[in-house]
């Protein structure tokens, strides 16, 4: 992103949350967002499918985490408590305002996107033939 603003790189992928103010600023520009709809933090800017790009759905997923083994009851207790704070008015347009699109899946719906997604980049990353660390 620095790099972007400095012009040294013509363009970059950067999520919504960490560019807002540097867009906001006029020291981004935005042309499309990755998300398959448009984003209510910049509802004038096209998807990627709208700007001709299909295909190129790519989100950017935040949630809560915790180890293997974590009794249910903890874990259910969690999703209610974050899903009654970001049903919040206030909280949900102040996230919102940040360029954050909040989701509060059940925590068998964000395991399967976890899948789904390291799943999706695992083949991007195979068929690209990007060599990876181990």
């Amino acid at each position: 992103m620095i790099s972007t603003i400095g012009g040294h790189t013509p363009i970059s992928f950067i999520s919504l949350p960490a560019a807002a103010a540097y867009i906001k600023d006029g020291k981004l520009r935005v042309l499309a967002v990755t998300s398959g709809e448009r984003s209510p933090a910049i509802p004038n800017v096209p998807t990627m499918a709208e700007a001709g790009f299909a295909g190129q759905e790519s989100i950017f997923m935040q949630g809560l985490l915790f180890p293997a083994g974590t009794p249910t009851d903890i874990i259910d207790r969690w999703y209610r408590e974050v899903a009654r704070i970001i049903a919040m008015p206030d909280v949900r347009g102040r996230l919102i305002a940040l360029g954050f699109e909040p989701v509060v899946n059940t925590p068998e719906e964000f395991g399967a996107q976890i899948r789904f997604e390291a799943a999706r980049w695992t083949r991007v990353i195979g068929e690209a033939r990007i060599k990876t660390i181990e």
